[in-house]
């Protein structure tokens, strides 16, 4: 598999949370498209996110707080 390779600009994804509705900048770390992503908030908190193929959209979890997320553009 070919790994896909974005603009500098495009490492940044943005994650809304579901219980606060707040959108947070992630840097993204490693992604495959349509199965899983993953980014660091803060270079403190890493989180995996799981493709969610009913909403089509990536959720993951820190703590008790969802997270969604469209993925990169």
């Amino acid at each position: 598999m070919r790994k896909m390779k974005y603009k500098k600009s495009k490492n940044i994804v943005k994650l809304r949370c579901r219980e606060n509705d707040k959108v947070l900048d992630a840097e993204l770390l490693n992604y495959t498209p349509a199965y899983s992503l993953m980014c660091e908030v803060n270079r403190q908190v890493r989180m995996t996110m799981r493709y969610n193929t009913a909403e089509k959209q990536y959720i993951g979890r820190v703590g008790t707080l969802e997270f969604t997320c469209d993925g990169p553009k």
